[in-house]
């Protein structure tokens, strides 16, 4: 019993001891379980800090992407800056007699003219200027700003030399920034644009100082750039016809004045004649209009001349400018240049009048479409009141000394400017005379000052009794290549045009004994011509020829693709037979 009591408490002691192992088991177990979940725990921590800093990394760098882009400017001009420059004010001066500028900068800053063309832009009651403009100009402009660009980068620029070349509104701007000496940012700016035959370049730069470490000079800088405007005397010239020249005379008829405005400056009024033509030119690019009286205008003329012509970009537009309508075609050539043609249109007491404008030596200039309408919309006609105007009823008595001068003609050239109110021609020569019994009718003919004729209308008439002689005027065909006289030189069969003609041509008819045009004699077809083009285009005497006084003989000749008929070394290509036209009933 004894002994079964020993084992009893035996077995319950290890029992125990198996308790106590298993408790401290699960103990551990338990603890182990804790460290585990702990150390996940943890890892868990860590990931979802790693996520947070890295979200707000990723949202850093978005808000700087975003900061950065508020800051640069959009300088090409096709996004806006997004910084708000509403309050800002508007600075303007002239750089001597240059230009015009204006550009805009906060409202709490000043502008200070330091010399002519530089100006320092900074904070009220600043130390230094924060923004630099300096103004050059010159004709070797590619060589200056290269040399600015070396003396930026020597002398201002230690590292991190970047360069961008940028467009805005076709102005050409380079934008160099960099680390300065001083270890600060810095930007500089060069604009560069071309007016006429001169190159202009604005300097533009920030300070890179410590002083304006807390102002957002780039900003400033880009923002006032993209306000800036430099506009040119030449410029402000063009734009404000106040400031044009004016010429005026008057028309073949000698019943009706013309007028209009052209730029004061680098133009100048060339074959200023007293019936017909004129040309208006640029003195150095050689860029012209032309301003014609046409005789015998239809819609279809106009037509033929722009059709091929203005190849592209065609575009027509039709204005009404006090009595007169205008129509205007406009666009490009083959050779991608502006071309354009205006027809202005106006009656007047009853009688219809039609006036050709012309771009005939376009440049690569914008301008040109530009001067070309504010020239049509400065052009008046207007009628002569005062018959001591009127070219026709004038006789002007003259001596043999005037006419026997120096020079051909010596003062009557003079004598005759003075009467027509302007430019008659290079000189003065004889045309061709017509021997009335005791009358003799000496037509006078201006030549060009590039040679050739073309200018018409003064008339000597000399009385060979009363040996007297008369300056006179008449409404002539011209003196060029558009007219073949008679034999006996009372008729001229003319065409009624200058240059180069693709329309349906009329054959005119004009009686010099009585000074008068008897009208159309014949109508050559659209597909036929009665001109020959080489240098320049005349009527040719193969096209139309004299037989005798009264009778006229027609060959037509073939036009080409382009609607002219050229001389060639290849003989001509006629068109049918030649017939004849009895030109006796015209004269009654």
């Amino acid at each position: 019993m004894k002994h079964e009591n020993i084992l009893l408490k035996f077995a319950l002691a290890l029992a125990i001891v198996d308790l106590v192992l298993i408790v401290a088991i699960l103990l551990q177990v338990n603890n182990l379980v804790k460290d585990v979940l702990e150390v996940q725990n943890k890892q868990l921590e860590v990931e979802v800090m790693k996520n947070k800093l890295e979200k707000a990394q990723e949202a850093k760098v978005e808000e700087k992407a975003k900061e950065t882009e508020r800051q640069e400017t959009k300088i090409e001009g096709k996004e806006k800056i997004i910084k708000d420059i509403s309050d800002w004010k508007e600075y303007s001066s002239t750089v001597g007699r240059v230009a015009k500028i204006s550009f805009k900068y906060p409202f709490d800053w000043t502008v200070t003219p330091v010399m002519n063309g530089y100006y320092k832009v900074q904070p009220q009651n600043g130390q230094f200027a924060s923004i630099i403009i300096d103004t050059l100009s010159g004709t070797e402009m590619p060589d200056r700003i290269r040399q600015l660009k070396e003396v930026i980068s020597r002398s201002h620029l230690a590292r991190d030399r970047k360069e961008e070349t940028l467009n805005l509104d076709g102005i050409i701007i380079w934008k160099i920034s960099g680390i300065n000496n001083v270890g600060n940012k810095q930007i500089f700016i060069i604009w560069e644009k071309i007016v006429e035959d001169t190159n202009y370049a604005i300097q533009f730069s920030t300070t890179g100082s410590e002083l304006y470490k807390t102002i957002d000079e780039q900003a400033i800088l880009d923002n006032m750039v993209n306000t800036f405007k430099f506009i040119s005397f030449w410029e402000l010239n063009l734009l404000d016809t106040s400031t044009w020249k004016e010429f005026s005379g008057i028309l073949a008829n000698n019943k009706v004045k013309f007028s209009f405005k052209y730029p004061s400056i680098n133009w100048f009024i060339d074959q200023a004649y007293v019936i017909h033509v004129l040309s208006v030119r640029h003195t150095k690019s050689g860029f012209g209009m032309l301003i014609e009286e046409l005789k015998n205008f239809t819609q279809e003329n106009l037509e033929m001349s722009y059709r091929d012509t203005i190849s592209q970009g065609r575009a027509e537009e039709t204005l009404k400018i006090g009595n007169a309508t205008v129509f205007k075609v406009s666009g490009k050539d083959a050779n991608n240049q502006t071309r354009a043609f205006a027809v202005w249109r106006e009656n007047i007491n009853n009688t219809n009048y039609t006036i050709q404008f012309a771009i005939v030596n376009p440049s690569e200039n914008a301008n040109d479409l530009i001067i070309f309408d504010k020239l049509i919309k400065t052009f008046k006609l207007t009628p002569v009141t005062d018959s001591a105007q009127d070219l026709q009823n004038k006789v002007i008595e003259v001596t043999l000394e005037d006419v026997l001068g120096e020079e051909g003609y010596g003062n009557l050239h003079k004598i005759i400017e003075e009467n027509i109110g302007r430019r008659w021609s290079g000189q003065t020569m004889d045309w061709f005379r017509l021997v009335e019994g005791d009358v003799i009718k000496l037509f006078l003919r201006g030549v060009l000052n590039g040679g050739g004729s073309g200018a018409n209308g003064p008339y000597l008439e000399i009385n060979t009794k009363s040996r007297r002689i008369y300056l006179k005027f008449a409404d002539l065909p011209s003196t060029g290549g558009n007219t073949i006289n008679s034999p006996d030189n009372k008729y001229a069969a003319y065409l009624p045009f200058m240059y180069s003609y693709r329309g349906i041509t009329e054959l005119h008819l004009y009686d010099y004994v009585n000074l008068k045009d008897k009208g159309v004699v014949y109508i050559a077809p659209q597909e036929s011509s009665l001109q020959l083009c080489g240098h320049g285009c005349y009527i040719s005497d193969q096209a139309v020829k004299w037989l005798d006084n009264d009778t006229l003989q027609i060959h037509l000749i073939k036009r080409t693709k382009d609607g002219l008929a050229y001389w060639t070394e290849k003989e001509i290509e006629f068109d049918g037979e030649p017939f004849t036209i009895d030109i006796s009933k015209f004269k009654k």
